[in-house]
This record gives C-alpha cells, structure tokens and sequence, in this order.
C-alpha cells in the first residue's frame, strides 16, 4: 500500500516522541501527494526540516548538486559550513564494483572536500559466496576498499569494519533479515576489527515479518543481542518489516520498549559497597524482606527496567484489566502519542521558502510547504 504524506508525517511524528527512536535516515521511496520528479530532494527537504541536516539518499550528480545548493542555503543561514549540514551515501555495487553513478556521486562531493559514504551489503549465494567464510572476506575487502578511496581523497588514516551479511532464501529468493547467518557473521567480523583494533557495526535488529508478531519480535531480538555482545554496540529499525517493506506505527512502540531493555542490558549494574547492600541485608535478617526497605526505595528506578507494552501482571491480574496484549497496548499508544504536539522545525520560515524553491525549480514541480501534524 503506497505511502501518503499524512500517514508519513504521522509516522514521524510517532518516531519524535517515542524515547529511544532516534535519527532520520532515509532512502526515498514514492509519496501520494508528492511529485514524482519532486521524490528526492522532498525528502531531503523533509530531513532538514526534522533534523538540520540533509538525508541519506543521492542517486545521480543532478540530485548531488540539488542537495549540495540545499547544504549550502542551510549553512548560510545558520553561519556554519555546509559540509557539516551533509549526510550522503552510494553503495557498491557487489561484488567488487563501483559504479559509474556512484562514482560520479562520490567524486562530484570530494571534488568539493566534502565527504559521501560508500556503503556496501552483501547477501549469502547472491552477490557473495554463500559460505560464511567466503563472504566474510569479500567483505572484508570491500571495507579495505572503500577505506582506502577515503583515504586517497582525504588522507584519513583510519579503518572500520562494517557487517551487512544476509542469506538469499534458496527457495524464493528473498534477501533475509530475520536469519541466523546474520548474526554469525556480525560476531565474527566483530572479533576480527577487535583484533585489527578498529571501530566495528553491524547491521542488525531487522525482520521478515509482515506484521507485528512473534516472528518479528524474536528476529530482532535475535539480530540485536548478538551483535550488542560481540560488539558492545546495536540497534534496532524501530517499525521495519519484511525486510524494510513495510513500516508498522504498533511495531515502532514495541520495538521502541525492545531498544530500552536492551539500554539497560548493555548498561551494566555497579558493585560498591552500596550496592552490595550489607547493611540492608543486616537490617532484613534471616527470613526477611525488601520490599519496604529504605534500600529497595533508594535504588529500584536505577536498577530495574520497566515495561510500558510488555507484561507485568500475573495472569489475574491481567485478565481483570481486559487481558491487553502487546499489540493491544502499543495500538493505544500510538493513538496517544499522535494526539501530542508536533516536532518541532529546525529550520526558519525563510530557509524553509528557500529550500522548497529549490526543490521546485529542479524538479519542475510545486511542492507546498508541510504542516507537522
């Protein structure tokens, strides 16, 4: 079902006030009330709007040049540099393969000391060998390779090691997200950059799931937990399914209070000699209890997580406030949190004229100035 610009905005919205959804990062896709020689830059017009900066998608010089004159106009106006107003990225086109597009993309922003990313994915019996070792280093040396054009343009001297390692299903065809193969490679090319002494991600925290259900839970939990082991770092696509097809305002809430729980794994817990509690463990005494302890007061907000979607109730408990499930609550979440205020813009009425003229004038196309909901 196409996107419609109410139900985009709305989406956005819901992503502003949900504590842990952080970041805008988009490649462009068809919008109903949106020209279609208007797509691209839109949504980098959008981004500034939300964010300040420019969005991830350049798909030829014609729309570099479009982004760069919309960088420039910000920076103007907010007295910086437009290179810091940027955030672009090409992929390779694996394996082994820049493009001739992408090359130009990439080299009409160096040419201007500008910075665009190469990134690059890779799936398992497609565009990589289908065993794991051999896919691990094609993908190593296309990380080589991206790192050492970066380097020929802008002398930087550091690597890191990236992981976007799928499997193809042998039987459809389907690039997978929700698979364990996934992971595998995640944790083994962690452990590589931990041995290289580089900066390592992975690609992670994503689903084949067409709804919010037990699949999609269990495959991003299934992408996250390892790669925040291996790596000390993940994240989760809050509202994405099949395979980034699909975006669900139930899922992004549930995804949402997945990313919290995982914060609070990754945070840890202090021992001191507060925290080992001697004293209140004194005062309870054998057969005691905690549960009004002066102790338990002090410290439980800090040490322990708790669930806005998930359960935690006992079954009667939960029978007696109408037996909700997760979905059933993150649904009356979404309503409220639409009924809020709207982000705020980060841009001034003048920038926002400025942008959208150029927008109209590469595109040849109206585009009327969006009202955040």
């Amino acid at each position: 079902m196409p996107w419609t610009l109410p139900d985009l905005l709305r989406y956005l919205k819901l992503a502003h006030h949900l504590e842990h959804t952080k970041g805008f990062i988009s490649v462009t896709f068809g919008v109903r009330g949106v020209p279609e020689a208007a797509i691209e830059p839109f949504f980098h017009y959008l981004a500034f709007k939300l964010q300040g900066t420019s969005a991830a998608g350049v798909t030829d010089v014609r729309q570099a040049a479009i982004v760069l004159d919309m960088c420039e106009a910000a920076a103007a106006e907010l007295g910086d540099d437009g290179r810091r107003r940027f955030r672009g990225v090409v992929y390779l086109v694996s394996p082994l393969k820049l493009g001739h597009q992408e090359a130009e993309v990439f080299a009409f922003f160096a040419e201007r000391g500008i910075v665009a990313g190469i990134g690059h994915m890779l799936s398992l019996g497609g565009s990589a060998p289908v065993t794991i070792a051999g896919a691990l280093a094609l993908n190593l040396a296309q990380d080589i390779f991206t790192h050492v054009v970066h380097r020929a343009y802008f002398g930087g001297r550091g690597l890191g090691v990236g992981c976007a390692v799928s499997p193809l299903d042998m039987r459809t065809g389907m690039y997978c997200y929700g698979r364990p193969e996934q992971q595998l490679a995640n944790v083994a090319l962690a452990q590589m950059a931990r041995r290289y002494g580089v900066p390592f991600w992975g690609h992670c925290g994503l689903s084949d799931a067409k709804r919010p259900s037990a699949e999609a839970g269990y495959q991003k939990a299934l992408g996250a937990v390892p790669t925040l082991m291996a790596a000390g770092r993940a994240h989760i696509a809050t509202g994405l399914l099949s395979v980034d097809e699909v975006f669900s305002p139930i899922q992004m809430v549930i995804d949402n209070e997945m990313v919290g729980a995982l914060k609070r794994f990754a945070r840890g817990f202090e021992v001191s000699d507060e925290t080992l509690a001697f004293e209140a463990i004194k005062a309870a005494g054998p057969g005691g209890g905690f549960l009004g302890s002066d102790h338990t007061v002090q410290h439980f907000r800090r040490e322990l997580w708790e669930p806005s979607v998930f359960a935690r109730e006992m079954l009667a408990g939960w029978q007696s406030h109408g037996a909700k499930t997760d979905t059933d609550l993150a649904r009356e979440i979404v309503h409220d949190l639409l009924r809020r205020e709207p982000p705020p813009s980060r841009i001034s009425p003048q920038l926002e004229r400025e942008l959208l003229r150029i927008v109209r004038k590469a595109a040849g196309k109206e585009v009327p100035p969006i009202d955040l909901p």
